[in-house]
């Protein structure tokens, strides 16, 4: 939607790098409201599935977290999908 300000992002980190089923993909970053007045940020966290046997979508979204931020301000965002949530099941 409209925004009377900008976001920024930094410090895109995973928690860990392989997973298996029945783990939790983590996905922690910094967002920065670099404008001059407060607002909301919707951060959306997107997969990927390059090289799928299977059609799929380009970039799916898979979690999202809303952000109210103050002029300057920054906040940690932490944003997880479950390994399984991601799977193909034909």
């Amino acid at each position: 939607g409209l925004s009377y300000t900008t976001f920024g992002y930094a410090n895109l980190a995973l928690e860990d790098d392989v997973l298996g089923s029945g783990e939790t993909l983590s996905v922690s970053f910094d967002v920065s409201n670099t404008g001059a007045v407060a607002g909301t940020e919707v951060a959306q966290l997107y997969v990927g599935y390059p090289n799928s046997s299977v059609e799929r979508p380009v970039l799916d979204l898979r979690a999202f977290a809303r952000v109210e931020l103050d002029p300057g301000e920054t906040r940690r965002v932490t944003l997880e999908v479950e390994v399984d949530d991601l799977a193909w099941y034909d």
